[in-house]
């Protein structure tokens, strides 16, 4: 509320006039009663499923970030495809995610993420 209005009064008649020009958007009125979500009620269909976790799970996925074991020199796609390689789990994927923050190892194992160039030049 503006500091202008603060405090004063408005007259019966103001009050009138502000009742009868006020749009009821309640209900029927408003403009997106009736109109369902765009995926409301919708499922995907199992092609589309797969589709969508294909290109968004492991190293096609755009967020991925490639980590590197300085024992073994080994650079990965994504942090659970190394944590399913080196420790047969990809649950310790945070692990190793957990390890490189806090600069520690995991069963024996240094872990770092590794840095891409990008070479603008050639795009």
């Amino acid at each position: 509320m503006s500091e202008r209005n603060t405090g004063s009064k408005r007259t019966e008649e103001t009050k009138q006039k502000m009742r009868e020009n006020h749009f009821d958007c309640s209900g029927k009125n408003n403009p997106a009663y009736g109109k369902p979500g765009t995926m409301l009620g919708k499922h995907h269909t199992p092609e589309a499923k797969e589709k969508i976790q294909k290109h968004s799970t492991g190293a096609s996925n755009p967020r991925a970030k490639k980590v590197k074991c300085l024992e073994t020199g080994q650079i990965f796609n994504w942090i659970k495809g190394a944590a399913l390689e080196m420790y047969g789990d990809k649950k310790r994927g945070s692990w190793i995610s957990k390890s490189i923050q806090q600069n520690k190892t995991v069963e024996g194992f240094t872990w770092e993420f590794v840095k891409e160039d990008i070479d603008y030049e050639s795009k």
